[in-house]
């Protein structure tokens, strides 16, 4: 259980928008502008500091420390505050994440890390008005005028022959129990999976699928702290269709609802085809969809 004045705070949400507008109207530029207790905000390009004005006359000025538009991805710090703020230093990032599951949604998560001054009160504010901000981003946006994303960054559609495939779905189960299913790598969840057996003291899990194909996986990394695995494919009969396949699966904590947001990215290597993606991206589907059927029951 996380300490109550823990000086690390994550909120997060599923917004009814896509990804790339949420990031690049709304959160990139830092103007908060969504939020109906920021009066006024004034950018200074050319040193990345934004001042804000709230409706209760505070004052802050943030200066953006990191951006990703590959990541969709902001990162700020506040560096002045009239009341002066009750933490000695806040660094907050937000991330927009696809749902290629639910269409024009996405996942929102927004970190917060504290300096050690930082008290119970303070969190508890802090939370609340993540919590807030993330039904006046909802309301803002409204899912009439959100517009269609069509799965890439910043508009544009990624390349079919792209070697790398990203994939999600909301799984309605807490993170926890959701990585305690997904972290064997036996795949139980899974209709098409007919059996695994683990090699005892190592990660390697060979599978069966009621298809006759069998294959030996094996476990490359595991973060029990960021609910984390991935493995890479070793032995396939029949014989793959890629060189290598590197997988990872993630589950990331909806904090508003304490469902899953479950993430699954692969890497293949370079002969990866077309129809090896097309094939893939519809096993990902498949396999969600059991996941999702073995938490709902």
């Amino acid at each position: 259980m996380t300490a109550e004045v823990s000086p690390h705070q994550l909120a997060s949400t599923i917004i009814k928008a896509p990804a790339s507008t949420v990031f690049f109207e709304l959160i990139k530029p830092l103007t908060f502008k969504w939020m109906s207790t920021v009066s006024s905000a004034g950018k200074d390009e050319s040193s990345d500091l934004v001042s804000i004005a709230y409706a209760d006359n505070t004052v802050q000025k943030i200066r953006r420390l990191e951006y990703s538009n590959l990541d969709l991805k902001v990162s700020w710090e506040v560096v002045e505050s009239d009341p002066p703020a009750p933490t000695f230093s806040a660094v907050h990032t937000i991330q927009c994440q696809r749902l290629t599951d639910g269409g024009d949604e996405c996942y929102l998560s927004w970190n917060t890390d504290f300096s050690s001054s930082c008290t119970a009160e303070v969190l508890e504010d802090s939370k609340w008005k993540k919590n807030d901000s993330f039904e006046q981003l909802e309301k803002f946006i409204g899912r009439e005028a959100a517009t269609k994303d069509d799965g890439g960054g910043g508009g544009s559609a990624p390349s079919p022959l792209s070697s790398h495939q990203f994939a999600s779905k909301v799984i309605p189960a807490p993170p926890d129990a959701v990585f305690e299913i997904v972290k064997p790598l036996t795949f139980k969840f899974m209709k098409k999976v007919a059996s695994a057996q683990q090699q005892e003291d190592s990660g390697v899990v060979k599978i069966a699928y009621v298809d006759n194909t069998v294959q030996t996986i094996n476990e490359v990394e595991r973060s029990e702290y960021d609910r984390k695995v991935t493995w890479e494919m070793v032995d396939s009969d029949p014989p793959a269709q890629t060189f290598s396949t590197v997988h990872t699966i993630v589950c990331h904590r909806i904090t508003t609802t304490n469902e899953s947001f479950v993430t699954w990215n692969t890497d293949f290597s370079s002969d990866c085809t077309l129809e090896v993606l097309h094939d893939s991206k519809w096993k990902k589907v498949e396999a969600f969809a059991d996941l999702y059927d073995f938490f709902k029951k």
